[in-house]
C-alpha cells in the first residue's frame, strides 16, 4: 500500500470521515478497506499549542467587535498567534463609543499593558504615578504629585467655556500582592506581570488606562473650550489595602491630608466587573457595595511536645475552632434576609509537626450592608474569641478595624451616569448592580461622614460598574482578585466613553448642562 502522508493541516485528518457521514451505507462499505489489506495506523498528531478557549455566543449587550485588534482565530487579545489577521473594528449598529475614543484605542491598549507588566502595591505606587503625572503634564494640565500617602496625583483641566462646576473622576492606582499565573490551558499573558509576588488582579491597571484616556479626550482643544467648569483627575493610592499608619488607605489619606475634594462638586468612579459581560454598565442609586471591616486575631496558647499535649494550651487547635466558630456567626447569629459576609483569609502557626504550638494568627474581613447587622458582627465576633480562648485556656487578642463604609450612590449623580451610558451602550446594557465587595471609594461620597474618622465630608457622586469579563468565556470565569484575573480591554473603551459623555453632558450644555 502507499505510504501514509501527513496533511500539512492535521484538521484535513477529518475530512474523510465527514465524507462518510454524509454517505449512505453503500458507500461505507464500499470505502471500508479490504480484509486483506494492510492498514497503517494513524500517526499521532502534535498536541495543539496552548491556546485560549473558543468564543462562545455573547450575551444580551455584549459587543460584537474587537476594538483591539485581537486574534481573527478567536479574538482573544491574549492568543499568541500573532501571524493571524486582526477582527475588524467596525462594531454594530448600536455601538456608540465616542469617535474620540475609538480614535485612542492602541494607547490605552498599551497603557494598560504597561501599567499590569508594571504592577506596585498599596503605598508603593512610586513609578505607577510618575508614569500618570508625566502623561498627564504632556497634555498640557496642572498636574500635582507625591500627595498623601505619598504617591497620589491629581491634575487638573480648566475648562475655557466659562465659568461652571467642579467634577471630579478618580481611578485607583495599586496591586495586589498575588502571584500572577497563566489560566488552565493557556499561555502566559505576553504583557504578565514581570514583578514577581504582585499582580494587579482587580482591574486598576484598566481605571488608569481608561482615564488617562478620558484625560487626553477632554484636554483637546475641541472640548477644553467648551468646557464651562472644570474637571480634576485623581489618581489614587492604596485602594487595596491600609496599613499601621494609614488603616484607612489611600481615599481617605486624600481627603483628609491632601484635602482633593475642596471646590469639588460632584465625583464619579469606575470598576471593571468581571462578572459582566463587555457591553454593560451598572449604574445603580444608593448602597451598592459594602462596608469593608478587618480583623486580626492573635492567640497566645502555651506549646510543648507534641507527644505530651497534657498541659499544653495547642494554638493550632485554638485557631481551627476559632475559624469554625466565626463562620457560624453569619448562618446563626444574622438575620436570614440580611447582606454578610465574613472570610478567614489568612492563617498561621506552627513550625514543626512535632511541636505545640504556643502562638496562631488569623486575619480576616467583614463586609455588611447595613449598620444593624454590622454592629452585630463586631459585637460577636468578640464574644466568640473570648468564649473559645476560654474554652482551650488560651489568651485571644482581638483587633477590629472598621476600615471603609458603604458605597451610596446619589440619586441624582446616578441618574447623570445613566444617562450617558444610554448613550454608548445598548438598553439592556444597562443593568443594576449590587456586590459585597468594598471600595474606599465611598470615603469620596456624601454618606460617608457619620463613619468613625471622617472629619471631612464626600460630596454627592455615583460609582458604577463597566462589564469586563474576557467574550471568550463565561462571564465571572476570572474573578477579580484570581491569579488569572484579566480583562477585555474593549470594556476600557466602554468606560472612557461613559466619562467623556457624562463631563460633556455636565459642562458643555448636554443633557442637563452646567449642572454638577
Amino acid at each position: 500500500p502507499a505510504p501514509f502522508r501527513q496533511p500539512s493541516n492535521p484538521l484535513q485528518q477529518l475530512a474523510p470521515l465527514g465524507s462518510a457521514r454524509r454517505a449512505d451505507c453503500t458507500s461505507l462499505t464500499a470505502m471500508a478497506p479490504a480484509p486483506t489489506e494492510e492498514v497503517l495506523p494513524v500517526p499521532e498528531v502534535p498536541p495543539a499549542a496552548k491556546r485560549p478557549r473558543k468564543a462562545k455566543p455573547l450575551a444580551p449587550g455584549a459587543f460584537g467587535m474587537d476594538f483591539r485588534g485581537g486574534c481573527g482565530c478567536c479574538g482573544s487579545v491574549w492568543c499568541s498567534d500573532v501571524a493571524k489577521p486582526s477582527l475588524a473594528a467596525d462594531g454594530s449598529s448600536w455601538q456608540k463609543c465616542r469617535p474620540e475614543v475609538l480614535k485612542l484605542r492602541e494607547r490605552v491598549v498599551a497603557d494598560r499593558r504597561h501599567f499590569h507588566q508594571h504592577p506596585e502595591v498599596a503605598f508603593e505606587e512610586f513609578e505607577t504615578s510618575k508614569y500618570c503625572a508625566e502623561r498627564l503634564r504632556e497634555l498640557g494640565l496642572d498636574v500635582t504629585e507625591g500627595l498623601a500617602p505619598g504617591t497620589g496625583v491629581v491634575a487638573v483641566l480648566r475648562g475655557g467655556g466659562g465659568e461652571g462646576p467642579c467634577i471630579a473622576l478618580r481611578a485607583d492606582m495599586d496591586a495586589l500582592p498575588i502571584q500572577e499565573e497563566a489560566a488552565e490551558g493557556e499561555e502566559r499573558l505576553p504583557f504578565a506581570s514581570a514583578r514577581p509576588g504582585v499582580m494587579h488582579a482587580c482591574g486598576h491597571d484598566a481605571h488608569m488606562a481608561t482615564m488617562l484616556c478620558v484625560a487626553e479626550v477632554l484636554s483637546s482643544t475641541a472640548f477644553r473650550s467648551r468646557l464651562r467648569g472644570t474637571v480634576k483627575f485623581i489618581f489614587q493610592p492604596a485602594e487595596e489595602n491600609g496599613n499601621e499608619e494609614h488603616p484607612h488607605g489611600g481615599a481617605h489619606e486624600m481627603i483628609h491630608k491632601a484635602r482633593v475634594l475642596d471646590g469639588v462638586d460632584a465625583i464619579y468612579g469606575m470598576h471593571v466587573w468581571s462578572f459582566a459581560p463587555v457591553g454593560v454598565v451598572g449604574a445603580t442609586p444608593g448602597c451598592v457595595m459594602a462596608a469593608c471591616d478587618s480583623l486580626e486575631i492573635d492567640i497566645e496558647g502555651r506549646g510543648g511536645h507534641g507527644a505530651a499535649p497534657q498541659g499544653t494550651a495547642d494554638a493550632v487547635l485554638v485557631m481551627g475552632h476559632l475559624i469554625t466558630a466565626l463562620h457560624s456567626i453569619v448562618s446563626r447569629s444574622q438575620d436570614p434576609t440580611s447582606s454578610v459576609v465574613l472570610t478567614v483569609g489568612s492563617a498561621s502557626a506552627g513550625e514543626a509537626p512535632n511541636v505545640i504550638a504556643a502562638r496562631a494568627k488569623l486575619r480576616a474581613t467583614v463586609r455588611c450592608l447595613d449598620a444593624a447587622s454590622q454592629a452585630i458582627m463586631k459585637r460577636r465576633i468578640a464574644e466568640v474569641c473570648t468564649g473559645v480562648g476560654a474554652t482551650f485556656g488560651a489568651k485571644v487578642h482581638l483587633k477590629y478595624v472598621e476600615e471603609a463604609p458603604n458605597v451610596v450612590n446619589d440619586a441624582e449623580a446616578t441618574q447623570h451616569v445613566k444617562e450617558a451610558a444610554a448613550s454608548v451602550v445598548s438598553p439592556d446594557g444597562l443593568q443594576n448592580i449590587t456586590t459585597m465587595a468594598s471600595e474606599d471609594f465611598a470615603f469620596f461620597l456624601e454618606a460617608s461622614k457619620s463613619f468613625p474618622g471622617v472629619s471631612v465630608s464626600g460630596v454627592k457622586g455615583c460609582f458604577f460598574f463597566v462589564g469586563a469579563a474576557p467574550k471568550t468565556e463565561k462571564a465571572g470565569n476570572r474573578p477579580h482578585h484570581n491569579p488569572a484575573f484579566t480583562v477585555d480591554e474593549d470594556a476600557m473603551l466602554i468606560g472612557a466613553s461613559v466619562f467623556v459623555q457624562l463631563v460633556e453632558n455636565r459642562l458643555c450644555g448636554g443633557v442637563g448642562g452646567g449642572q454638577p
